[in-house]
């Protein structure tokens, strides 16, 4: 199968399994979406090479409950709709005496996007200046313990066995 046509196969093929999943026929399907039922047809034909717009798969994906990025292939989570707000979560602002947060994020976000908007940047990326200037007045662990263990996470990652 040619490079160029294997992302369209996909999005055929979870497409159908969409439409068959809602139980609805093409029609109703397209009407559902609010895109005409010609459109769907192009979009299913096994001929059609052309790629959708993304305002069709938006439309598609909206009404049916399911994520882009499921339909065209970035995501093999299966075709649930993205469930952000369930999953989102809120720490508190501020450093954490080992900035645990980061290496959580890492492991939950292994093999998935990272789709979050952090409070603060988190120890390992802040200059000695930087968490000394925060440290000055917070709570916890002083400065040079949070640099001392920065600085015994950053050799931990620039090991080459990690």
């Amino acid at each position: 199968m040619d490079e160029r046509t294997s992302p369209l196969r996909m999005l055929q093929e979870r497409l159908l399994e969409t439409v068959v999943r809602s139980g609805l026929g093409k029609g109703a399907f397209a009407e559902r979406a609010m895109i005409d039922r010609t459109t769907l047809s192009q979009l299913l034909s096994p001929a059609n090479r052309r790629s959708p717009r993304i305002d069709t798969l938006r439309a598609i994906a909206a009404a049916h409950d399911v994520s882009i990025d499921w339909l065209v292939g970035l995501s093999n989570a299966g075709p649930v709709k993205a469930e952000l707000v369930t999953q989102t979560s809120f720490e508190a602002p501020g450093p954490s005496e080992t900035d645990e947060r980061l290496l959580g994020w890492l492991n939950e976000a292994a093999e998935y996007k990272i789709r979050y908007v952090p409070v603060t940047v988190p120890d390992l990326l802040k200059s000695e200046a930087v968490i000394r200037y925060e440290r000055s007045g917070a709570v916890g662990p002083n400065a040079a313990q949070t640099i001392d263990t920065t600085a015994a996470h950053l050799a931990w990652a620039r090991h080459p066995d990690t």
